[in-house]
């Protein structure tokens, strides 16, 4: 079994068998590199001796945030993204690109995405400043 697909088992594993205020409020910032890291074959050590990411930020938000955090981020992405077109397009870019990689700790995305943000709040939607 390859690495991605020994993350995603273990992940939705750990996931479905959560407690119910787990669940609902998580188990913490980081808690999910903690548990792939003590938890994945031991040969794997050999090669990847540092703490593992589970290439998939919806799983890592819902496993370190819970179902409510997992809910108000998205609620949260989409407000803020959608107040004009390039925020908007970012927003649809970062939906797909959260199940292939740990896009939420990579620095240079986070530099454009709050790049877009402060654009976003700045200058909304021109449709919205016509209507005052």
């Amino acid at each position: 079994m390859n690495g991605r697909a020994f993350s995603l088992n273990f992940i939705l594993f750990k996931i479905q068998n959560s407690d119910l205020w787990h669940g609902l409020f998580g188990h913490g910032p980081g808690q999910l590199d903690v548990q792939i890291s003590l938890f994945r074959p031991v040969h794997w050590a050999k090669y990847y001796p540092e703490p593992s990411n589970p290439h998939n930020d919806y799983l890592k938000l819902m496993y370190d945030y819970g179902a409510l955090g997992f809910l108000a981020f998205g609620y949260l992405m989409s407000r803020i993204y959608s107040r004009n077109p390039l925020g908007t397009a970012l927003f649809l870019f970062t939906l797909i690109l959260f199940f292939f990689d740990n896009s939420l700790i990579h620095s240079y995305y986070n530099l454009i995405s709050f790049v877009i943000f402060y654009v976003g709040v700045t200058h909304p939607n021109e449709k919205a400043l016509h209507q005052s």
